[in-house]
């Protein structure tokens, strides 16, 4: 469908557009539908069902739309002409309650895009009109809903010449008052998973090119394969670490954000999950040394590791996923021999640069039997924050128990899920955070290997972390902390679903509370500032719908991302002088988990007067 021009945007995502026609003697042709030139205007979509009617002069049709399952609707006239509407239901978006009306026609050729989450409906202005329209959902009679098509609060402008026909379900339809809408973001229920150009991109701009499959989609646990369903969705998003060049218009990758709970073995984990390529590739852009608290806070722990491995003849260290180096430099200042393992090129090379013998390669059991043959098993294995960030977690537990030495350790630390349900620390969940652990689910996914959690204590990092510790059983004593923090969990009702369903509700109210102060702010002339393009902060600005209308820019000393856009919501970042120059009031403190740090670095903002924008555990201004 090459596309001459987008006729219009009057709501939040719908377009509609003039397909380019070609004339001759005999007649016409033109594309209907092509994937590729809809991947290119953001419409990545899966349409799975073609719907098609005729109906007679004065018919109308709607407001129609599927609760659940929600269907966006990509719709043309075949013959005839009709009145086209669409009613905006979803409450994150601007244009909520809204609704735009467009004639479209044989004659005209136009096409309609109707995102999900929109109520639909048409009026025959022809003798007849055949109306045909893709859908991206199957029909779901059970949650198909109706809104009132003269509702007095929507005001629908219909273009009436006598009172339309109706069919008795459309004239009985409730209120927009009295609908059921949308309280979550909703955009595709089944996101394409091929998108579009071959092969992926490793370097340069953003992954916009994603070979088939780009996502896996877990019915089952990924390490019990008990089934699991999502208990809430964060609405589409993109990769959270890829930011975006300026001047690239071309619409991005996106996938679902949705958490579930294995209800068998506990292990919290996404549904829908990009492949690892997408997430870790030449361009990454994290670098763990550009905090001063996380280089203190690893070098502290390296010192730890060091001490156990002291009187060991020739000790050997490993760590998984070791990004810049910056746990394993103060091991390789001690001349311990040593092995960093990290996928991404571009902090693998930066480690390198610090004397940190690094392999570019994904760990599991066949990488961790490679290295064992190669140097021998591992003293110690220890993983900072990225055992969580693999799907095929099972295939990694089977390395760990390959490499590791008979007496060896195996370390790591990961966000607490205590911690993220007890102060509803919603954007610890993107892409990389593919599980986000408890301390049963840890204990279920290593005895699977001959693994035992000997001891667990709580780390301050990442806004609450633990740090486990597992040796083959039965090697040392397991201690009382590994007991307690299964009775906190236990307390805290992490095995119980409605634990979740409460966890789902919170998170909308910070949504709806941040936006309604944003956009209060907005409207009082008030500029803010974001501070912190993290990961984490991907998914609290698409998911409440901030933009660079609400925050003005974001400040980010990670090099990489300075000049940049933040993905989804396309946000300027600029480097910390940036903010330092700009002389507002409100910050939104994206970067909540280095909040002691930020303050004391930022003491002169404070002390003219500026204030904190806080959203975890709830909406404040401080």
């Amino acid at each position: 469908m090459t596309v001459v021009q987008i006729i219009h945007r009057s709501l939040q995502d719908l377009l509609l557009m003039k397909p380019q026609v070609f004339h001759d003697s005999r007649g016409f042709f033109f594309e209907t539908y092509n994937e590729r030139e809809l991947a290119g205007l953001g419409i990545h979509y899966r349409f799975v069902q073609d719907n098609y009617s005729r109906s007679r002069k004065n018919v109308l049709r709607g407001l129609h739309y599927q609760i659940r399952q929600p269907q966006g609707k990509l719709v043309r006239v075949v013959s005839g002409e009709v009145f086209d509407v669409a009613v905006d239901l979803r409450r994150s978006s601007p244009t909520f309650g809204k609704w735009t009306g467009h004639t479209l026609s044989a004659e005209n050729k136009h096409v309609l895009w109707v995102p999900p989450g929109f109520a639909h409906g048409f009026l025959v202005l022809s003798e007849w009109a055949e109306f045909e329209y893709k859908a991206t959902d199957f029909y779901a009679p059970e949650h198909e809903r109706t809104i009132l098509w003269n509702d007095a609060d929507l005001a629908i402008e219909w273009p009436l010449s006598a009172p339309p026909e109706l069919s008795e379900k459309d004239a009985r339809g409730p209120a927009f008052r009295e609908a059921e809408v949308y309280s979550e973001p909703l955009l595709a229920p089944r996101p394409v998973a091929a998108v579009l150009d071959p092969p992926v991109q490793r370097s340069g701009s953003s992954p916009s090119s994603i070979p088939s499959p780009a996502v896996t989609t877990a019915t089952r646990c990924r390490v019990c394969e008990h089934p699991i369903e999502p208990f809430m969705s964060f609405g589409q998003q993109p990769i959270a670490q890829v930011v975006v060049n300026p001047e690239e218009s071309r619409a991005h990758f996106t996938y679902e954000l949705k958490p579930a709970l294995c209800a068998s073995c506990g292990l919290f984990q996404l549904v829908d999950v990009p492949r690892p390529e997408i997430l870790f590739n030449d361009t990454y852009p994290f670098f763990t040394g550009t905090s001063q608290l996380m280089t203190s806070h690893f070098r502290g722990w390296a010192e730890e590791l060091l001490a156990r491995v002291r009187g060991v003849r020739d000790p050997f260290i490993v760590e998984i996923g070791s990004n810049d180096g910056t746990l394993l430099s103060a091991v390789a200042e001690r001349r311990v021999r040593h092995l960093g393992i990290e996928p991404a090129k571009s902090v693998a090379e930066a480690a390198r640069q610090k004397g940190v013998t690094t392999l570019e390669a994904f760990f599991g059991q066949e990488t961790a039997q490679r290295i064992r043959r190669e140097q021998g098993p591992a003293d110690i294995i220890v993983a900072a924050n990225v055992i969580a960030h693999i799907s095929s977690v099972a295939d990694v537990a089977a390395g760990i128990a390959t490499l590791l030495k008979d007496d060896g350790v195996f370390t790591f630390e990961a966000v607490s899920l205590a911690d993220v349900i007890r102060n509803t620390e919603f954007d610890q969940l993107y892409d990389e955070h593919v599980f986000t652990f408890s301390v049963r689910a840890v204990c279920n996914l290593f005895q699977r290997v001959g693994l035992e959690l000997v001891d667990v204590t709580r780390e301050a990092t990442h806004g609450g972390s633990l740090r486990y510790v597992l040796t083959r059983q039965g090697r040392l004593p397991v201690a009382d902390t590994v007991a307690a923090a299964l009775e906190e969990e236990r307390h805290l009702g992490l095995e119980d679903a409605k634990t979740y369903q409460a966890f789902a509700q919170r998170c909308a109210e910070i949504r709806d509370g941040l936006r309604e102060l944003l956009e209060k702010l907005h409207k009082q002339g008030h500029p803010v500032i974001g501070y912190g393009a993290t990961a984490k902060s991907t998914t609290v600005l698409n998911y409440c719908g901030v933009d660079s209308r609400l925050v003005e820019f974001i400040a980010d000393n990670t090099p990489m991302k300075q000049g940049k856009l933040t993905p989804g919501s396309h946000i300027p970042i600029r480097p910390p002088q940036a903010f330092a120059e700009r002389n507002h009031e409100y910050t939104l403190l994206l970067a909540w988990n280095h909040r002691a740090e930020i303050e004391r670095k930022e003491a002169a903002y404070r002390q003219r007067g500026g204030k904190w924008i806080l959203y975890i555990p709830t909406v404040a201004v401080v």
